[in-house]
């Protein structure tokens, strides 16, 4: 996995379980659930790279992600 977030510190955000997660959600919603550490655009930016979640779905302008899918790729992108 390549890591684009090397850099981050923790963010004050309560965590998330990710049973309680939708199955999918969209690039707003990423957004919301990481504190506003990941924003929209920076997931449109690194999908045009192909760097992004890499199961997208589709619906007019909105893009959602597969949760499974978008867990493994930010956990990726996050060193501990």
């Amino acid at each position: 996995c390549p890591r684009l977030f090397a850099n981050l510190y923790p963010s004050p955000v309560e965590p998330v379980d990710e049973n309680e997660l939708p199955p999918v959600f969209t690039r707003n919603e990423v957004s919301k659930l990481t504190g506003g550490l990941i924003k929209p655009k920076t997931l449109s930016n690194l999908d045009a790279l192909s760097k992004g979640p890499t199961i997208k779905i589709r619906f007019g302008k909105k893009v959602a992600y597969e949760k499974d899918n978008f867990i493994h790729w930010l956990r990726c992108q996050v060193q501990h």
